[in-house]
């Protein structure tokens, strides 16, 4: 469930669909029930990682047209791999774009419509949205008002959900961003960034007694690595694995906890 910030690289997969953005017709905005249609036009102007000014800023095909992955998304909720690719164009780096805020209604409403226990990142990317944009319920400036006011609509709805995802099983990690989420939900985003920046080790220790009750030799494995495209091996550490990437930060885990 750790999510997982993909390398970024040039030219169409065998697996998906080219991602051409789908011109939007040229009428006034529409919003229905007030989350903004992906058939508004507006989408063009929200801006996310690698889209501004209504276009790629880049010649590379993996960009995004975010309104075109919600709705394959919402046709194929199961697709967590598609998602995973999606999000980190939304809100990366403590940055929360426009477009996320404007895709969170979206993507609660997929998230309702998953068994709680394959829900997978999608709630918790609502809550990471949270914790980016420094305060519960704030939006950028960039962000018209109608999309705002959906944004802080749907919170409520997916922090229900989420509470129901906290009961399914899973890795101890994993509930640690799960809480992470629910605290920024429910409006303590200094808890939140707490929980989501809590040291590796002292997290592994206390959650399961096969852990090595000192920091083995040489291994800096319990605590985040430097932010590299791709850290070196903790030298002396036989336990810890490279798992995660979370935005450009790598990092360690235990694998004895797992």
């Amino acid at each position: 469930m750790l999510p997982t910030f993909p390398a970024i690289i040039a030219g169409d997969r065998a697996d998906r669909r080219p991602r051409r953005p789908r011109r939007l017709p040229g009428r006034g905005p529409a919003t229905l029930l007030g989350v903004l249609s992906l058939d508004d036009p507006r989408w063009l102007s929200l801006n996310h990682r690698g889209w501004s000014g209504g276009r790629r800023t880049s010649d590379n095909p993996e960009i995004p047209f975010v309104p075109d992955e919600l709705r394959y998304l919402s046709g194929h909720p199961d697709d967590h791999g598609r998602f995973e690719d999606l999000w980190p164009y939304l809100c990366s780096e403590d940055t929360a774009w426009p477009a996320a805020y404007a895709a969170v209604p979206y993507l609660v409403a997929i998230a309702r419509g998953l068994p709680a226990p394959e829900r997978g990142n999608y709630l918790y990317v609502v809550g990471w949205i949270v914790m980016c944009s420094g305060r519960f319920g704030e939006t950028g400036r960039e962000v018209p008002e109608d999309v705002a006011d959906a944004y802080r609509q749907a919170l409520p709805a997916a922090l229900e959900l989420l509470t129901e995802q906290l009961a399914t099983p899973h890795k101890h990690i994993d509930t640690r961003y799960l809480l992470a989420a629910t605290a920024a939900l429910k409006g303590h985003v200094a808890l939140a960034e707490f929980l989501y920046n809590l040291d590796v080790y002292g997290d592994c220790e206390a959650a399961s007694p096969s852990c090595p009750p000192t920091r083995p030799p040489g291994c800096s494995a319990w605590t985040r690595a430097a932010r590299s495209a791709d850290p070196p091996r903790p030298r002396g550490c036989s336990a810890a694995e490279l798992t995660s990437r979370r935005g450009y930060v790598e990092f360690y885990v235990c694998r004895r906890c797992e």
